[in-house]
């Protein structure tokens, strides 16, 4: 699924739609969403069920992430260096000694 711009999500109700469009898309049973605004959450909601004919998605639905978490550790560890809080010669012990 591609990224909404800030400009493009306008209200919850313009992020609902986007992503049942692109949940229809992809064939995607369901996905749970947030999207946060101005440190706030403006959307914090799950979309279609857990698996065909399977109950609701909810916030607090599981998912298996698999090796998609590596990315995601990837974009944090990106995002501490721009902001200053990490450096490429950061090592994991000063950050978690024990």
């Amino acid at each position: 699924m591609t990224a909404a711009s800030p400009a493009a999500v306008g209200s919850a109700e313009d992020v609902a739609s986007y992503v049942n469009r692109q949940r229809n898309l992809l064939r995607l049973p369901g996905m749970a969403v947030v999207v946060i605004r101005d440190r706030r959450p403006l959307v914090s909601k799950g979309f279609g069920v857990t698996a065909p004919g399977g109950p609701p998605v909810t916030t607090q639905t599981p998912f298996l992430l698999g090796s998609t978490s590596k990315q995601f550790t990837g974009l944090m560890v990106q995002r501490l260096i721009l902001q200053g809080r990490l450096s490429m010669d950061t090592t994991v012990h000063k950050v978690l000694p024990w």
